[in-house]
């Protein structure tokens, strides 16, 4: 595991995720049941990396309020975190999975040796959802188990969080047979990647 020195939402955090393949974007290339992404999904990813790789710049990123509001709501769910599990949580740049530097993840936080937490602060409705289906949503398993593969840890807590609402918290384990397809998967996607950089220079 290989972290980053610069803090997440900065812009030299923009710049390491660079051409890099990220845990946050896995879910184009690998859906939740394991199936590979095909069409356009895929290739404009695919074509966004390359691109990025070659010019060395990352396209910018407008900051909506509904991202402000996120990065907000995220300090407030951390601190609560930290006080109901009474632990602390390491905040790290972004993870490279090797010193290849091709594949990364922005974990929102390491919790001791062998655990990391992942947060999201969803619309009040979605929030319900999440309370009610109380378990990782579907749409975060190719992000939580590519964190996992990355970081090489054994769990994450995964929080859902929505203030005047009941914090939703559930831990999700390594699932080693998923991540097999993963890698396998997000691996080849990368191999791809470097041929299509290579092409266009």
């Amino acid at each position: 595991m290989i972290v980053s020195s610069n803090p997440q939402n900065t812009p030299g955090w923009a710049l390491d995720r660079c051409g890099v393949v990220t845990a946050s974007e896995f879910n184009k290339i690998i859906t939740p049941s394991g199936k590979l992404v095909t069409g356009a999904t895929r290739s404009t990813y695919l074509y966004l990396k390359a691109a990025e790789r070659v010019l060395k710049e990352v396209a910018p990123q407008p900051q909506t309020s509904a991202m402000r509001e996120g990065h907000e709501l995220e300090e407030l769910s951390c601190a609560e975190y930290e006080w109901v599990n009474n632990v602390d949580v390491l905040r790290p740049g972004l993870i490279y999975l090797n010193h290849d530097k091709k594949i990364g993840a922005s974990v929102d936080g390491l919790v001791g040796e062998h655990g990391q937490w992942e947060n999201k602060s969803p619309q009040p409705k979605n929030h319900v959802s999440n309370l009610i289906l109380n378990r990782l949503p579907s749409e975060h398993k190719q992000q939580v188990q590519g964190q996992l593969w990355v970081t090489g840890r054994e769990w994450c807590d995964f929080t859902s969080f929505r203030p005047g609402l009941r914090r939703l918290q559930v831990r999700v384990y390594r699932d080693d047979e998923y991540i097999t397809d993963l890698a396998d998967a997000v691996m080849a996607f990368v191999a791809e990647l470097d041929s299509v950089a290579e092409s266009i220079v």
